[in-house]
């Protein structure tokens, strides 16, 4: 996306002959294809004046900028900021420090580039129908909804399953206590399904392997407490 002028003016030329929507579509189309997910706008990049008409190429950066915003917005924003937006007018600097509060991932600069460039009326105040055509703050909306209510559902579903798994028991074929199907091991004797001696996952093993004891040591111990022999991983861990 980041052309020299030259190959700017090479493809100008071999593309004189279609539409700049055209164009655009596209170039767009072929973004949405490649596997490499995009780290740049590419509205803020010398391409964009291909599918631009030269009228409009000194607007570029603040129309990257807004752009940048609205995919935030939908995505990094909380729905009781955007919903904070929704004001019948907007002084410039008002709007700039409340897009500045919602931490979007843009420095104060950009965000007094992009408000400056919104139109305002006689009083210099920026409309709400202003700010929607350039953020689509209802849209934004749509979408942190949208994603709170999916986040809902599976966090309900998964409350249900675990519910439903911890109300199944197993019987330990050493001791026979019953124990919860969300336990791998069981809680008296640390035999697991299987029937065999299983560590817990919460703890390490003494292994007999390097002179050990067998004892389940709980994890917060970096010595045995029965041999006192050093935990195995003890030389890979970062204090």
């Amino acid at each position: 996306m980041f052309f020299q002028e030259d190959q700017l003016m090479s493809l100008e030329m071999q593309l004189k002959d279609v539409a700049l929507p055209v164009r655009q579509t596209w170039f767009e189309e072929c973004l949405r294809l490649r596997r490499r997910r995009m780290r740049h706008v590419w509205m803020d990049t010398p391409v964009a004046r291909l599918f631009t008409p030269q009228e409009e190429w000194s607007n570029l950066r603040s129309r990257a900028l807004q752009k940048g915003i609205q995919k935030a917005l939908r995505e990094r924003a909380r729905a009781e900021d955007v919903e904070a937006l929704l004001q019948p007018e907007w002084h410039h600097d008002a709007l700039r420090n409340q897009l500045l509060r919602m931490r979007l991932g843009f420095s104060a600069g950009d965000l007094s580039d992009a408000v400056a460039a919104l139109e305002t009326d006689s009083r210099g105040k920026i409309l709400a129908d202003t700010l929607e055509q350039a953020l689509q703050i209802q849209l934004a909306l749509e979408a942190l909804r949208e994603l709170a209510s999916s986040k809902e559902v599976k966090k309900a579903q998964q409350e249900a399953e675990r519910l439903e798994k911890e109300s199944r028991v197993w019987q330990c074929q050493n001791c026979t206590f019953f124990n919860s199907a969300l336990s791998s091991t069981c809680a008296v004797c640390d035999f697991g399904w299987t029937g065999q001696r299983e560590c817990p996952p919460d703890k390490w093993c003494c292994t007999p392997a390097t002179g050990g004891c067998t004892f389940f040591n709980p994890k917060t111990l970096f010595y045995c407490e029965v041999c006192s022999r050093a935990r195995p991983d003890l030389a890979s861990l970062s204090f």
